[in-house]
């Protein structure tokens, strides 16, 4: 019911078997999460049952917690189904197993998501201008995946910083683009210098705003376009 929320408290909210889900129904639903402790783990899938609905609000999520959403979020395929909203408030948020999918990210001020080696369809993001920090992490393969129609940050509102994660034992850390995604922020940096790889391969046109490389010397690795994809930087 869109009128009812879940309130859970707990520092470690854990399935009993792997691939449990929590479901939101044709109507949506919120699912509140307000604990103090500095690690949260919810250790579920998040299944979306109609596009759009549903809300994960941790909002009340200090700079000094991390959220870590250890499963599935929605459903990226011909018939998308988004979370309809997620908002993670200033937290260090990690969305590290599965792919994503949300309709409205909300990150408060000095607030970051982590994306690891999955595809991730972000409709929209709302934040203040010079808000908000979207790190790529890879932590399996060596590339993520922005899935057609994401946007991050806005031209009104950018992101404070997109960065692209260490390789670690990796040769390379690669984000590979769909066809309308849109990237606004202040600085889009690389943790190690000559690391990162932009690969635009789906056609369409894309944006990149903002300042990309050279932030502590570090340049991007390459920016590859095929398929008659046009980008804007």
């Amino acid at each position: 019911d869109a009128a009812k929320t879940l309130t859970l408290g707990g520092a470690n909210i854990i399935g009993a078997n792997v691939g449990g889900a929590i479901d939101f129904q044709a109507n949506g639903g919120t699912i509140k999460l307000t604990s103090t402790q500095n690690n949260i783990v919810v250790d579920f899938d998040l299944a979306i049952t109609t596009d759009q609905t549903g809300v994960v609000d941790a909002s009340s999520l200090t700079n000094a917690q991390t959220l870590t959403i250890s499963g599935t979020i929605g459903t990226i395929g011909a018939n998308n189904k988004t979370l309809g909203q997620f908002n993670i408030g200033s937290s260090k948020t990690a969305l590290n197993r599965g792919n994503v999918a949300i309709n409205e990210l909300v990150i408060g001020n000095n607030g970051s998501v982590q994306f690891a080696h999955n595809a991730y369809l972000i409709t929209r993001t709302t934040n203040a201008a010079g808000q908000g920090k979207i790190i790529f992490n890879p932590v399996v393969n060596n590339n993520t995946t922005l899935a057609a129609g994401t946007n991050l940050g806005s031209a009104a509102n950018p992101l404070a910083e997109i960065n692209f994660g260490s390789k670690g034992a990796h040769a390379d850390t690669i984000l590979n683009v769909s066809e309308g995604v849109n990237l606004y922020a202040t600085n889009i940096t690389t943790t190690d210098a000559n690391v990162g790889s932009f690969v635009f391969n789906a056609g369409g046109t894309n944006i990149v705003s903002g300042t990309v490389g050279g932030q502590q010397g570090n340049k991007f690795n390459t920016v590859a376009l095929d398929n008659g994809t046009t980008v804007k930087f």
